[in-house]
């Protein structure tokens, strides 16, 4: 109307009367009316697109069973964890965590029992973290978290034992219950690798020697 140019289509927010919002698109096209410039603008009520696009969005992101972050996010948080180390010369752990039996559980109880388990773990960990904490499930049955403000061996120690704790009440799910014992493997930066790859593969190694450990204790044979 003011003689600038001005986009077809756009998105915006509009007020009800109990003052929430909800997303619009608004398209218009100039006209004459009554012998004066103007606008013709249509709105549509975007609702249900953004909620579909927010939901995709978040899947791309998170795993669907737990709600955790997934590997790709894991992967850009540790990478701008190093940047930000190589600045402050501040070290951060790496912590690779994997069920221990989880198979038999599935095996055993089915898959649907599996999935509540993965949950319940989920909940128990998330329990033992700080805000800055990174949870991710990067697997079936794998999980890593990325420990920003543990500076030394003794901080991971610590941790480790957290949540090897919380793991010790039996999960009680559909009328079983089951124990839950976890292997942890950390990674420290700078002494145990700079990059991600070295990090993740240092701790994955140190699960896997846990792991081991635990099935000779139990005189079973780890999985291959």
């Amino acid at each position: 109307v003011a003689g600038e140019a001005a986009p077809q289509r756009y998105e915006s927010l509009f007020l009800r009367k109990d003052g929430t919002s909800y997303p619009i698109e608004l398209s218009g096209v100039a006209i004459v009316w009554g012998g004066q410039p103007a606008t013709l603008n249509m709105l549509t009520d975007i609702s249900d697109r953004k909620a579909a696009e927010k939901k995709i969005l978040y899947l791309a992101h998170h795993d669907s069973l737990t709600g955790l972050v997934n590997r790709s996010v894991l992967n850009d948080r540790i990478k701008q964890t190093i940047g930000l180390a190589q600045r402050s010369k501040d070290p951060f752990a790496v912590l690779f965590i994997d069920l221990n039996a989880f198979k038999k559980v599935n095996d055993t109880y089915g898959h649907e029992v599996g999935d509540v388990l993965l949950q319940q773990v989920t909940l128990r960990i998330k329990q033992q973290l700080r805000d800055t904490d990174t949870f991710a499930r990067i697997g079936g049955d794998e999980f890593v978290v990325l420990l920003a403000q543990i500076k030394d061996n003794q901080g991971v120690k610590q941790m480790k034992a957290r949540i090897e704790e919380a793991m010790t009440e039996p999960f009680q799910i559909h009328h079983h219950k089951l124990h839950c014992h976890v292997s942890q493997g950390a990674a420290l930066y700078p002494e145990d690798g700079t990059s991600v790859q070295a990090l993740l593969s240092k701790a994955d190694k140190n699960m896997y020697a846990d792991k081991c450990s635990y099935y000779v204790n139990n005189n079973s044979n780890p999985p291959a």
